[in-house]
């Protein structure tokens, strides 16, 4: 990024648009999947009917070879997983815009310039907008438009999602290929929505090597 420069002027970046290019991606690129991955490995370890289901899509699609970016198109459940579980549990819990130009939701006027504040983890969780919306359902029947906003919506949706995707796809379906994944007993973990919505401790799982792995995880 030091060396990049302008097309049109072929100025280079300032120090502190460099730094906030550097914290964005640091922040936004890997904090929030970090945060997302591990969820999805906690929902995954409480509903081994899932993981069941998920093996099955694995080896089907890869037989014993690793996955790869080629191979995702055939594993939507493997997707499905991964999307429900930014449904329960979105990095950006919370959303901030700004109204354009005035007006009303439902009893309460906005007038332009308001900062609006948007919890998708609240939205995902709306009985109005999901059948039994606390369980964990991959392949759910998808709702309404804007009840499902993990990356936001609109024109100032996440640039990274389609790189998010495809790592978190990939990952998933190689850990779980690999292991099987319990909560420490007696380990109750909450949501802590600071920065990202990440649990409130140290997620502590064991790991135990799954039966009928591929040859290739051998020398892992």
């Amino acid at each position: 990024m030091m060396t990049l420069r302008d097309a049109a002027t072929g100025a280079g970046m300032y120090d502190v648009s460099l730094r906030n290019q550097v914290i964005t991606l640091l922040l936004a690129g890997y904090e929030t999947t970090a945060s997302a991955l591990t969820w999805a490995f906690y929902l995954l370890s409480q509903n081994p009917d899932v993981v069941a289901l998920l093996r099955l899509e694995l080896g089907a699609s890869l037989g014993e070879r690793p996955p790869a970016y080629a191979d995702l198109p055939s594993l939507p459940y493997t997707r499905q997983v991964f999307e429900e579980s930014l449904r329960l549990y979105p990095p950006a819990w919370v959303l901030g815009r700004v109204a354009q130009e005035d007006d009303r939701l439902g009893e309460y006027t906005v007038p332009a310039g308001t900062i609006l504040a948007i919890s998708p983890y609240t939205v995902h969780r709306r009985p109005a907008s999901w059948d039994d919306p606390e369980r964990f359902h991959p392949g759910r029947p998808e709702s309404q438009r804007f009840a499902y906003l993990p990356f936001g919506a609109g024109p100032r949706q996440c640039i990274g999602k389609p790189f998010a995707m495809m790592e978190a796809q990939l990952i998933i379906a190689m850990v779980v290929r690999r292991f099987d994944l319990s909560l420490v007993p007696d380990h109750a973990i909450k949501p802590e929505p600071v920065f990202v919505l990440r649990p409130d401790r140290q997620m502590k799982v064991t790991l135990t090597p799954a039966t009928g792995n591929p040859e290739w995880y051998s020398g892992l």
